[in-house]
């Protein structure tokens, strides 16, 4: 797996940090000991004093809708598809197996993933606490937004000053792309406080 390191930096000191504090497998184990995706971004803690990973509690949708403006599909869409081409008038005489058997496997997919999504939606709704650093688990957090950005830009502020000098925290894409394999995963309950690492 690869992506491309954000670089972090401050406007009026040597601050540094970048997007990778986020990158690897974080989960919430569950009541029946299973694992749940954390949805995360990225956020300046006060007690880690630092650019960290936190929790991001925005519910999520059913269907995503990708940067080309293609929404998922859903499951019950790809039912209606199934059935039509399960019919016989289509298949007499064999003809789309292929089809078939894709659309199974997206039905499966699909049928995962809205599962997934209703659980984390449970589980925000099931909240007591806000979200947390995933470092130290504290709430004195701030989210950052990142502003988009592209290779060669200069660099562009986030809005967020940083505490220790006043300066600016600004962003700007390294040019660097990097491969990376994470063997553990961060492990929470449900109210964001850290369990353990343990292997994937």
């Amino acid at each position: 797996m690869s992506a491309n390191i954000t670089e972090i930096t401050c406007s009026n000191c040597a601050f540094t940090a970048s997007n990778s504090i986020a990158w690897g497998y974080f989960s919430y184990e569950l009541k029946d000991k299973t694992l749940l995706s954390v949805e995360r971004s990225l956020g300046w803690c006060h007690n880690c004093n630092d650019v960290v990973a936190i929790e991001d509690l925005t519910p999520k949708a059913n269907q995503k809708t990708d940067s080309y403006g293609i929404t998922e599909k859903s499951s019950a869409e790809l039912q209606v598809q199934l059935q039509k081409a399960n019919s016989r008038i289509r298949n007499v005489f064999g003809l789309g197996k292929a089809k078939i058997e894709q659309l199974k496997n997206e039905l499966e997919y699909a049928i995962l993933r809205e599962r997934k999504v209703d659980q984390y939606n449970n589980l925000i709704e099931s909240r007591v606490s806000s979200a947390r650093c995933l470092f130290c688990s504290m709430q004195d957090i701030l989210h950052l937004t990142i502003p988009r950005i592209t290779l060669g830009e200069p660099p562009v502020s986030t809005g967020f000053i940083h505490p220790e000098c006043g300066g600016q925290l600004m962003v700007e894409e390294s040019g660097y792309r990097v491969s990376f394999r994470f063997d553990n995963i961060h492990v929470y309950d449900c109210e964001g406080h850290f369990l353990r690492k343990q292997k994937r």
